[in-house]
């Protein structure tokens, strides 16, 4: 398996997290909060892969790479209510599940300005670390959290390939 020690990096940081393993999907926009290496980041997962050069241009505050459908959705709701409860909106933020004003991202994949990503902080997004950390549903209920969260504050937010599975159908299994 690679290390970062046999590659040639430009312009990049590798930073081990011991202390918040089984958080990953929220460690990228932890990260960029944190260290504000620039102005404008693309948060993707480690079994993502690209192949071809992407304009990943930001149109707006923030997009989400993929959503997907709400079948699932009502399968973790006492989870929204955990991850929601210590932020500062709560109530606010839940309303956007209940009047179901919001898309899901998945995976948490996004373009963001790191001006949204400081609201979304503001909003109490960093809060949900420790309720992940380890848990599944809870990491599948975060995708969600977050677009209650990112169109409490933009309903225009936009997604840039569409819903997850129809997006496989049509270019992983056909090959185009």
């Amino acid at each position: 398996f690679p290390s970062h020690d046999n590659m040639n990096l430009v312009n990049c940081r590798v930073v081990y997290d011991t202390e918040r393993k089984g958080c990953g999907e929220l460690l990228g926009y932890y990260y960029f909060h944190q260290l504000r290496p620039f102005e404008t980041a693309v948060i993707i997962h480690d079994s993502v892969f690209i192949q071809k050069r992407i304009d990943f241009s930001l149109r707006g505050n923030m997009q989400f790479l993929w959503t997907f459908n709400s079948a699932w959705d009502t399968e973790l709701e006492q989870y929204y209510h955990e991850l929601c409860r210590p932020m500062p909106q709560c109530e606010e933020i839940l309303a956007f599940y209940y009047l179901r004003q919001f898309r899901g991202c998945f995976g948490l994949m996004s373009v963001i300005s790191s001006a949204f990503l400081d609201l979304l902080a503001e909003d109490g997004l960093f809060l949900a670390l420790e309720q992940i950390k380890g848990r599944r549903d809870a990491r599948s209920a975060l995708e969600r959290v977050l677009g209650f969260m990112a169109f409490r504050r933009d309903p225009t937010i936009q997604v840039r390939w569409g819903e997850i599975h129809s997006y496989m159908q049509r270019h992983i299994v056909t090959g185009k």
